[in-house]
């Protein structure tokens, strides 16, 4: 053990993917920036646009306006009709999407290098030819209302928003990315094409390709799609400067719901003030490592176990979620603290708590170890979000946009220059009383805590189905100070060069993928009996481990609802030999992040990690999945996070609206009907001998699947884990719970789940599927493909977004359960669209 945490306090010399270096920088005669990163590999290409405007160049009555252009721009050009756009990259296998926020509007494709062309002219089009036609802009204003009212939906989005109107007084990132609604009721289409012909050129925005291209090959399509367009007018610096604020500032949002939060706002400076990285790592300190690439920003999520934060509130049942954020922008805005109040918590009590930790690090007492584990977590997270070409492209392009793309390839430099002393110090200039904007959350309770979570209270509704880890599945993705319309994340596409991979004798399971790229998988199963899956990728920098135990929800015990996700989300927080703290030390301390959920099949133990700590991850998974001990105390604080969650979801209405789909669907006595984390009531009786029962039941190497993905030799991986887990014996059920096929309905049936004071309707159309292993699931997935699996590609996303502009998104998705799953269909909309919108749906 000792050689164990030796190992974890050793520093991470990690060389940057995005060094200046490797990246090409043309200029063309009209200004346009051109960022060129070969990335050999798979035969892909990425290609983002990066317009340098956002938000923050809007104006008192066009605000949201550039978020407006930007959905315009997925509605037609001269040259490319909407179903153009949609068709021609979807059939090359492509993915693309966009998005908004502060300084920036962004557009890409991931698609195959022999697209390039396509895609680099689609671009050059959305620059230059945007059509804007009057019935579009109609259409997406009732789309784009819908999209902030799902925004209102959410309580601590609403409250990030007021706070931070508060905290700005005369700078422009004092607004929404998204607007205010009666801009966006009375905004006309001249003013929002007179904002896209004043920000769209070339002198304004910057072009990425990264992948497997020719480079003089590629800047050669760039001159021919771009170089005609003229140059525009250089948009000057927003002049406007926020004034020094010179005491504290308070917000108080009351309206609907059982959960209190709170937040605090700092002022800080911006990316090249020569405080960027000790903030970083401060923001580390305090929550943990945070990806400062957009798109792979957890807002609200909840701190790492290793942080100040998690141990001074959520560890002490303070807080039953905390949290930080500090992001690079190109203005000075600000530094995040967030907190969500526990049942018997008030806000006074939690903001007391928060600012305390805060004071604590003013005082800048920081540990060598503690220091070397934030800096750590940073280089980590950084691997982490370049590794693949999508990751590379967007993050040049957003660097390139609030400071220069050289400062992508900046982080091993500037975390090697930090002190210790560093975090003390920016704590103390930035986190003081005078320079905080604290905003509160009061919730008026129109529901019993426990009636509201326990009685299920109402409608079809939109399901955030999230217990298939990384599914893909097309959502609405939050974005800090605003929404980035975000329907599924850029894919994390690696390249898969490298010596193929060594057969393990008599055992090995050759995959392709969808697109004829062998996986090159071997298959294993262990003496006893775990089945190990490696795919060896000699390219990537990081590894993942994800541990699949036949341990779902469907295996709760009845009267204890629930019991399979808490005996899950139990697993870390202490072993025979090492406490739950200590664990999260060796974890965070060798970058390594580490996921536990739980699903309806299965709990999933699930490790991103830097290659060369593989021997050391494994082995704290064995302590983590094979020697729980499930401590008492620890079981006590997890109870109070968990009810806080479910009273959460009571007032959600899309978690609402999932959960009474699976109430139509699957009836009484079947194992998938109720929700996964159970109900208040269950819950709160839980005891740790119900645990220790489940997890003697259920936990076991026959019921383990290992799979192992990064640069390292299935024989490699073979050895380390039988070392860790091949000592493992212990004879479990494997056998499948008693399973009902539901039956279908003799007619369609609609339940109404009203949710008070929300803004917006969130509807879910739901019916039985098939099992994964049936014959037709393949024939279902094309059919959802059609049908709505990639939102707005889809027959759904067509008829309810694009032609009728009644929803933000629409999309449908089919589950795969070990038995018969559900279909859905989603949609979000305004309560005076829930009809029509539910009338497309059948006709889809």
């Amino acid at each position: 053990m000792l050689k164990l945490l030796l190992m974890t306090g050793a520093s991470l010399l990690l060389a940057s993917p995005l060094s200046a270096a490797s990246v090409r920088e043309e200029r063309l005669d009209n200004g346009l920036r051109v960022l060129l990163k070969r990335v050999e590999g798979l035969p892909l290409v990425s290609v983002w646009s990066w317009i340098h405007a956002g938000s923050a160049n809007e104006g008192p009555g066009i605000t949201g306006a550039a978020h407006w252009c930007e959905h315009m721009n997925f509605k037609g050009t001269e040259r490319y009709s909407r179903e153009d756009l949609k068709n021609l990259l979807e059939r090359r296998g492509g993915v693309w999407n966009g998005y908004t926020w502060l300084d920036q509007t962004a557009y890409y494709e991931t698609l195959p290098r022999a697209a390039l062309d396509l895609a680099v002219d689609i671009e050059a089009q959305r620059m230059s030819a945007g059509l804007f036609a009057p019935e579009a802009v109609t259409s997406e204003r009732t789309v784009i209302l819908s999209e902030l009212q799902m925004g209102e939906n959410d309580p601590e989005n609403l409250l990030d928003i007021e706070s931070n109107a508060v905290a700005f007084e005369a700078h422009p990132y004092r607004w929404p990315t998204i607007g205010w609604q009666s801009d966006i009721e009375s905004m006309t289409r001249d003013q929002l094409r007179a904002f896209y012909r004043r920000h769209y050129c070339p002198r304004n925005a910057t072009l990425v390709i990264a992948g497997d291209i020719d480079e003089d090959a590629a800047l050669a399509v760039v001159r021919d799609k771009f170089g005609k367009i003229p140059p525009g007018e250089l948009i000057p610096l927003i002049t406007t400067k926020e004034p020094e604020q010179r005491g504290e500032k308070r917000v108080t949002v009351r309206r609907g719901g059982a959960t209190a939060y709170i937040e605090l706002l700092y002022h800080t400076p911006t990316v090249d003030s020569g405080d960027f990285y000790p903030l970083l790592a401060l923001d580390a300190l305090l929550g943990g490592a945070e990806s400062v690439n957009l798109s792979g920003v957890e807002w609200r999520g909840q701190a790492s176990k290793s942080s100040r934060l998690y141990r001074g509130l959520v560890d002490a049942g303070i807080a039953a979620k905390a949290g930080a954020l500090y992001l690079p922008t190109k203005y000075p805005c600000l530094f995040c603290v967030y907190a969500t109040a526990p049942e018997g918590v008030d806000c006074a009590r939690l903001e007391g708590a928060v600012v305390g930790i805060l004071d604590e690090a003013r005082r800048g007492a920081v540990s060598d170890e503690e220091f070397q584990r934030v800096c750590n977590q940073i280089r980590a997270r950084f691997v982490y979000d370049t590794e693949g070409i999508t990751g590379q492209a967007q993050i040049l392009g957003f660097f390139d946009t609030v400071g220069g793309y050289r400062l992508a390839g900046g982080v091993r430099e500037g975390v090697a220059k930090l002190r210790k002393e560093d975090l003390g110090r920016v704590a103390k200039k930035y986190l003081s009383e005078n320079n905080r904007t604290v905003g509160w959350y009061l919730p008026q309770d129109r529901m019993a805590n426990d009636r509201g979570a326990n009685a299920a209270p109402a409608g079809l509704g939109l399901a955030r189905y999230t217990e298939q880890a990384g599914g893909d599945a097309p959502r609405a993705r939050r974005g800090w100070k605003g929404w980035l319309p975000w329907q599924g994340r850029p894919l994390p596409v690696k390249s898969t060069t490298g010596a193929p991979a060594k057969a393990v004798p008599r055992e090995e399971a050759p995959a392709s993928s969808s697109r004829g790229v062998a996986l090159r998988a071997t298959r294993t199963v262990l003496k006893n009996g775990i089945t190990l899956i490696v795919r060896e990728n000699h390219t990537s920098p990081s590894a993942v481990v994800r541990i699949d135990i036949g341990a779902g929800s469907a295996y709760d015990p009845p009267g204890v609802r629930g019991l399979a996700n808490f005996t899950a989300r139990m697993l870390d927080r202490g072993s025979r030999s090492m406490s739950g703290p200590l664990i999260a030390e060796a974890l965070d301390g060798s970058g390594t992040e580490l996921q536990i959920s739980c699903g309806r099949d299965r709990a999933v133990v699930a490790a991103q990690l830097l290659k060369e700590k593989l021997p050391m991850v494994v082995e704290l998974l064995a302590q983590i999945v094979a020697e729980p001990v499930f401590p008492e105390a620890e079981i006590e604080k997890l109870k109070a996070q968990i009810v806080t969650s479910l009273q959460e979801a009571a007032h959600d209405t899309q978690q609402v609206a999932e959960d009474r789909a699976y109430e139509c669907v699957y009836p009484q006595g079947h194992p998938y009907r109720h929700k996964v984390a159970g109900e208040i009531a269950s819950v709160r009786s839980a005891r740790r001998r119900d645990m220790l029962d489940f997890y003697r039941a259920r936990y076991g190497p026959r019921a383990v699947t290992i799979v192992c993905a990064g640069d390292f030799s299935a024989e490699e991986v073979r050895a380390i884990v039988e070392k860790y887990f091949g000592g493992w014996e212990h004879a479990v059920a494997t056998d499948a719970p008693p399973v009902l096929t539901p039956p279908l309905p003799p007619q369609t049936a609609r339940v109404n789940a009203p949710v008070p004071d929300k803004t917006q309707v969130d509807i879910v159309a739901a019916q039985r599927g098939v099992a994964r292993d049936n014959p037709d699931y393949y024939a279902l997935q094309v059919m959802n493909s059609i049908l709505g699996q990639f939102g707005m590609g889809g027959r759904l996303g067509r008829a309810i977004r694009e032609e009728r502009g009644l929803a933000y998104y629409a999309f449908s998705s089919i589950v795969p359960y070990r038995h018969v799953g559900p279909i859905i269909l989603r949609a979000g909309v305004n309560p005076k669209n829930l009809d029509k919108a539910i009338e497309e749906m059948h006709g889809a």
